[in-house]
């Protein structure tokens, strides 16, 4: 029986922040066809054909996400730069 490693939806989380990030790196805009920003419909079909991934699967993670409860980078790195929050601090 093969021993589980680490919670199954994190590569669901590095789908969905792969996702964002090549979609940030693409963009011409923020806005527009190829804009940065996205309705969440879209997000959730693009990310079922790309991945098969369901709904609920793609809302649940991008909470977690979005709420910080998922840390996506390692604190203290040095290549990492401080960007304004949606509260307007520094982090």
């Amino acid at each position: 029986m093969a021993e589980l490693t680490g919670n199954p939806n994190d590569a669901i989380r590095r789908q969905i922040l792969r996702y964002f990030y090549d979609r940030n790196a693409n963009a011409t805009s923020r806005t527009g066809k190829k804009g940065s920003g996205i309705k969440i419909s879209d997000v959730k079909r693009d990310l079922k054909a790309l991945h098969n991934l369901s709904q609920p699967q793609v809302v649940s993670n991008l909470n977690l996400i979005g709420r910080k409860w998922v840390e996506t980078l390692p604190r203290g790195n040095p290549n990492l730069r401080s960007v304004p929050s949606p509260s307007s601090s520094l982090r």
